[in-house]
């Protein structure tokens, strides 16, 4: 009897510990779960982006790098980069050896699939940012292993 109780207890509290969405994160998430390309240059000006990056906070978008759906894992990466989230490093090692590739486009004729983990990478070049969250010597030893 008393390790069902303990069981019951244990399950209720690992229910009541999981993250919730609130609706309009939800509909935006669903909304990036249908996208079937990313256009890495003008991430930030999807509308289903700008959806999500106003509607969630930073926990939520720190949960949604987990998400099941690859689209959705990037565009939450990219909304944590835009708020400059300091621990952003280690949400992209959690994902560095994610070998998941994602269609992506430049809006012209460069197509093809690319590795979510070199997506988020080049996410954080500090070439392209106003925000240094590596060197150029740190971001090229990290881009050297992901082209092995």
């Amino acid at each position: 009897m008393k390790r069902i109780i303990l069981s019951i207890f244990i399950i209720s509290l690992f229910i009541s510990c999981s993250h919730k969405l609130n609706s309009k994160v939800e509909e935006a998430v669903n909304k990036i779960s249908e996208e079937t390309v990313i256009y890495p240059d003008w991430e930030t000006t999807n509308e289903a982006f700008e959806n999500l990056f106003k509607a969630a906070s930073l926990e939520d978008l720190i949960y949604l790098t987990e998400n099941e759906n690859s689209f959705v894992r990037y565009y939450a990466f990219i909304g944590l980069r835009e708020k400059k989230y300091s621990k952003i490093l280690e949400i992209y090692n959690k994902h560095k050896n994610n070998t998941e590739t994602i269609y992506t486009s430049n809006g012209a004729c460069i197509q093809g699939n690319q590795k979510i983990s070199i997506l988020m990478l080049r996410a954080l070049n500090p070439e392209n940012s106003e925000y240094r969250w590596l060197t150029k010597t740190e971001y090229d030893k990290f881009y050297d292993e992901q082209v092995k």
